[in-house]
């Protein structure tokens, strides 16, 4: 007779914590908002923890614990700085003093701070890294006793997208790559006690810690269309990713980095922009990141690394926008090439083509050459003869690859009938196509 298949334990609700109690550091925020910590505070209580809010701000703690207690929930607050060995075993004491001895603890203390590693600061460095990273260290080594005690345990540590796409925050994103690797450190660590050790990178959500002056509606919208989703995170989305890892549903995760960014991460830094506009061409290409990727490699070479003159440059790519009459991307080149020196006769001699008014040699062989490979798919001899007295032989590579690739990417822009971006209709009707 076969063995029957292990089955599933049943034990109830595997998020119910009740009978458990839960240390949630930076548990709180400004006003009513709702930051990470505080969301995962109010979440683990609803799930039935005790809560440890701990909190500098003594006004922001009480705000989470008044809060926890008005739904029903049991908290208890705890001011102190967890950068410090002191008030960390201060916490464990205070922690301990309650129904259950603390086996969550939730690291959610952090601060931002833009700048390279050339502009900032010593002292600016080492607070960052004292406040996002000591402070884990500190509150981990304070609780882990208890957890090693009651048999076991979970710590969720709070890192940041900034860690795996850094831009312009070198010390935030030093900081929360160490938190990183400090999770997957203690993870191992510690698995032989039962604990387990996890953390979550949060994306652009939209918490109080963001909720400043500087942050106009259209900043915000741009943040929300960052995602491939787009739509806005909260810290809410953290709160509950937070409380899957501590739960027993993630009893055979650790050492795991879980993102929570609606799909930022899925695309590159230099291919977010495409995120930022409401066409089609943005949201076809957000569903497929390999292929963004790919489609903007090219492009992004020929607009920043190639050595081809840029006003020629887009004179030639204009051209063949005004061929295959792609209302995109004959509008979109004509605002390029205004920003890199295209004048407004420049853009009527494309449209009129390489044999009407009497343009200089260089210009008239660039926009023959967009010419032939447009309609005829390759350069003549005779243009390649005659752009040689003008360019070298790398240069003409380059002429020949911008073309090509503009022709495949009007080609794709035909077949998915892309949107002409909005506010670029009027180049339409300022510069009509023949």
């Amino acid at each position: 007779m076969k063995e029957r298949l292990e089955q599933v334990p049943s034990a109830g609700d595997r998020s119910d914590f009740s009978g458990r109690t839960a240390v949630v550091t930076g548990g709180g925020a400004r006003g009513d908002g709702i930051g990470n910590g505080r969301a995962a505070a109010i979440l683990l209580a609803r799930a039935g923890a005790e809560v440890v809010v701990v909190d500098l701000n003594e006004e922001a703690g009480r705000g989470t614990v008044e809060m926890i207690e008005n739904e029903g929930g049991a908290a208890r607050l705890f001011v102190g700085d967890v950068t410090s060995e002191e008030d960390c075993a201060a916490l464990a004491a205070f922690a301990r003093e309650g129904s259950a001895p603390p086996t969550v603890l939730i690291n959610n203390v952090g601060i931002g701070a833009p700048g390279t590693v050339l502009d900032t600061e010593p002292e600016l460095w080492d607070r960052v890294m004292k406040v996002n990273v000591r402070s884990m260290v500190q509150a981990s080594r304070a609780l882990i006793p208890s957890m090693q005690e009651a048999g076991g345990g979970s710590i969720v540590n709070i890192s940041s997208i900034s860690a795996i796409r850094p831009k312009g925050l070198t010390p935030y994103s030093a900081s929360k790559g160490a938190v990183i690797s400090l999770t997957r450190a203690m993870a191992v660590d510690h698995a032989g006690a039962g604990i387990r050790v996890n953390a979550v990178l949060p994306g652009p959500v939209w918490t109080p810690m963001v909720q400043r002056p500087t942050m106009t509606p259209e900043i915000r919208e741009r943040r929300k269309n960052a995602s491939a989703l787009r739509i806005e995170g909260t810290g809410w989305d953290v709160g509950r990713a937070v409380v899957f890892l501590a739960s027993e549903h993630a009893r055979y995760i650790t050492g795991q980095a879980l993102v929570v960014d609606g799909g930022v991460d899925d695309l590159a830094p230099e291919d977010r922009e495409l995120l930022d506009r409401p066409i089609n061409l943005a949201r076809m290409l957000a569903h497929s990141p390999a292929g963004t990727r790919a489609f903007r490699h090219t492009g992004a070479w020929i607009r920043h690394k190639s050595r081809f003159d840029t006003r020629l440059r887009e004179m030639a790519i204009l051209r063949v926008g005004v061929i295959t009459r792609t209302d995109y991307e004959y509008s979109h080149h004509i605002e390029l090439g205004r920003q890199f020196g295209m004048s407004d006769d420049d853009i009527r001699a494309v449209i009129a083509g390489p044999e009407a008014g009497e343009l200089p040699e260089l210009e008239r062989l660039v926009l023959a050459a967009a010419d032939e490979a447009t309609e005829g798919l390759s350069i003549s001899l005779e243009t390649f003869d005659a752009l040689r007295r003008h360019l070298d032989a790398e240069l003409l590579v380059e002429l020949t690859i911008i073309v090509s690739y503009y022709n495949a990417v009007v080609r794709m822009l035909r077949s998915l009938e892309i949107d002409v971006e909005p506010g670029y209709e009027r180049y339409l009707e300022e510069f009509p196509l023949p």
